[in-house]
């Protein structure tokens, strides 16, 4: 039997998930602070994990009825996951967005989060297409851009695997 490696993208990807489904801000933050020493590619894997609905870890997160006193460390998570790329606008299998997804107070405060997760240095995945029209450097642009597209291009032929489609379509490595 193969060991189980807790550190490999799914696996994290999978607690990650679990965890925002909890709505747990402190295990939230400790995977996300794990991601760090992860290699590249299992970083995406777990960041790119979605449920069976097509849920990824920031609509799990969002979703029901926050406490009043948890807002503010909900927020602290939901920012760190914006910064990992996690937008609002990214639709499960549903057609719901986070957003739609969110309640009350954090409904209100999400979308000021993500003006504000845009403009950090952090941000990497679908938010790198917005930075990569800000970048005075054409190289770095275009790196940006490449980036961009590979993250959007596994998450789409993801979907077309589980859709029964043929072999993923080969994705240029930067």
């Amino acid at each position: 039997a193969m060991p189980i490696d807790e550190h490999s993208g799914k696996n994290v990807g999978r607690a990650m998930h679990m965890a925002a489904r909890c709505g747990h801000c402190q295990k939230m933050n400790e995977l996300l602070d794990s991601l760090g020493d992860m290699d590249p590619m299992e970083k995406d894997v777990a960041l790119e994990w979605l449920d069976k609905k097509g849920n990824n870890h920031l609509h799990a997160f969002v979703t029901g009825e926050t406490e009043e006193d948890e807002v503010d460390a909900k927020l602290g998570v939901c920012l760190r996951l914006m910064e990992n790329g996690f937008i609002l606008a990214d639709k499960n299998d549903d057609g719901q967005t986070p957003l739609d997804l969110a309640v009350g107070e954090m409904k209100k405060r999400l979308p000021n989060l993500e003006k504000e997760a845009q403009t950090s240095k952090r941000s990497r995945g679908l938010s790198l297409i917005a930075e990569g029209a800000t970048v005075k450097s054409m190289a770095s642009a275009a790196y940006v851009l490449m980036a961009a597209n590979r993250f959007k291009a596994r998450r789409h032929s993801r979907a077309e695997m589980e859709a029964g489609a043929a072999e993923p379509q080969e994705v240029m490595e930067v």
